[in-house]
């Protein structure tokens, strides 16, 4: 179900809200297909509001996209599922290798994998 662009400004007024969530394609969790993001459901929304609008359920998103929505109005999006699946999927290839690992080396090795995926989107969004 996507956001009705028609629908946004009355909404936005009525409640007074000061930043909008959006849904025009993406979902949260790992995707089974090909995301179908719509942007121009997107460009329409930001015609009808001023305000900062938000993007849920990026994790897979192709990067492209991800800067074709920035570009036309999303100002915070919300990473989550890819942070700890690749910290998982690099956690189990450190501890099914010869060496035993203390909890304190875990830890770090964790904190390391966390900040990777987020440096990447850091880049990306900046």
């Amino acid at each position: 179900m996507y956001t009705n662009p028609l629908q946004v400004k009355d909404f936005v007024e009525k409640t007074g809200i000061d930043a909008l969530a959006v849904s025009i394609g993406t979902v949260h969790g790992i995707y089974k297909g090909t995301p179908k993001i719509r942007l121009g459901i997107l460009k329409k929304i930001k015609k009808q509001v001023d305000i900062p609008l938000v993007l849920h359920g990026e994790s897979g998103t192709p990067e492209d996209i991800l800067k074709d929505c920035i570009r036309n109005g999303i100002c915070k999006i919300n990473v989550n599922t890819e942070i700890p699946v690749y910290a998982v999927e690099q956690m189990k290839e450190l501890l099914n290798g010869e060496k035993a690992y203390h909890l304190s080396e875990v830890s770090l090795f964790q904190m390391y994998y966390v900040k990777k995926v987020v440096s990447k989107y850091m880049k990306l969004f900046k």
